[in-house]
């Protein structure tokens, strides 16, 4: 099993745990019925869920590529495969917006002002290479 399995796992245990006692899973005060939030900190998750599907919507990602969003970021156990850093979002293709992978953002910026270029990126290596 997989940190991101395991950690998916943990959460559904966790969120069915506060579910049967009627709490909220952030505060712990009263949640509303058949919830597991109180009315407060319902409507934040209800806006942060709102905002994390209107980004898919911005970036163009079908409900097929948001799969394979998750199966790669489970591949790399939720890492970048250019760095290894810890990656949360969708990478899409800077120009053809169409779903390339999960990487950090850092690794996003950096593809995005070479403007996904394979050219450019090999002189930025041989530049890298000439100046050390």
């Amino acid at each position: 099993m997989t940190r991101t399995e395991y950690f998916a796992a943990y959460q559904r245990r966790r969120r069915a745990r506060f579910k049967r006692a009627g709490l909220c899973m952030d505060c712990g005060r009263k949640a509303r019925p058949g919830k597991t939030y109180c009315r407060k900190h319902f409507k934040q998750h209800v806006d942060y869920a709102r905002e994390r599907a209107a980004e898919n919507r911005r970036k163009g990602l079908s409900a097929p590529e948001r799969k394979k969003a998750l199966a790669s970021l489970n591949i790399f156990d939720g890492r970048c495969p250019i760095c290894g850093r810890k990656a949360k979002r969708p990478c899409v293709d800077h120009k053809g917006k169409k779903f390339r992978g999960i990487i950090c953002s850092r690794c996003n910026v950096g593809l995005g002002c070479a403007r996904d270029s394979i050219r450019v990126l090999k002189s930025m290596i041989r530049y890298l290479r000439g100046n050390r």
